[in-house]
This record gives C-alpha cells, sequence and structure tokens, in this order.
C-alpha cells in the first residue's frame, strides 16, 4: 500500500498503529483513516473506496501456507480450503 502511494506521489500520513486486525478495523471504522484489506475483512461501518477516490491499484498479493508434515495434514487441509474458498470468492472467513 505504501509502495503503491509513493509511485503516484500521494502524500500520507500514519494515523494509528494496530498489532492486530482488530484494532485496524476499530481505527478505519472509528474515522482515523483508510487501509488496504481484502472484502472479507470488512467491517460494519467500513465501505469499500470507489476508483474514483484517486487511489493508485494495489499490487496482488500471495498467501502460502508451508508444511509438509503427514502428522498435522488433517488440520492444515481445511484451513487451506477454507482460505481459499474465502479469499477467491471474497465473503468473508468466519
Amino acid at each position: 500500500m505504501i509502495e503503491a502511494l509513493a509511485t503516484v506521489r500521494r502524500e500520507w500520513t500514519s494515523a494509528c498503529l494496530a498489532s492486530n486486525l482488530i484494532g485496524v478495523q476499530a481505527a478505519v471504522v472509528g474515522g482515523l483513516g483508510i487501509t488496504a484489506l481484502g472484502t472479507s475483512f470488512l467491517q460494519e461501518g467500513m465501505r469499500i473506496l470507489e476508483p474514483s477516490e484517486k487511489l493508485p491499484t494495489l499490487p496482488s498479493t500471495e498467501v502460502a501456507v508451508m508444511g509438509d508434515d503427514v502428522r498435522t495434514q488433517h488440520l492444515v487441509q481445511p484451513l487451506v480450503s477454507l482460505l481459499t474458498e474465502g479469499l477467491m470468492s471474497g465473503t468473508r472467513l468466519t
């Protein structure tokens, strides 16, 4: 997000630092600013900004789950399925 803003020479200021997603969401809902999150992380009181609001396009991102321990595969596979379905469909991850 910061690199994308720098490429278009868009000035910005950090209004809040949070150590977790809930803190970021609370700051946005509280009107402290904007952030870049997947649509599955939208909370009540948040909205998706329109392209007309002149923000740069963000680059694609990648999510990786690493590990091949057969003993934990029964735990990892449902997580991978949840992430894949949720991120591809844009629905909430619950």
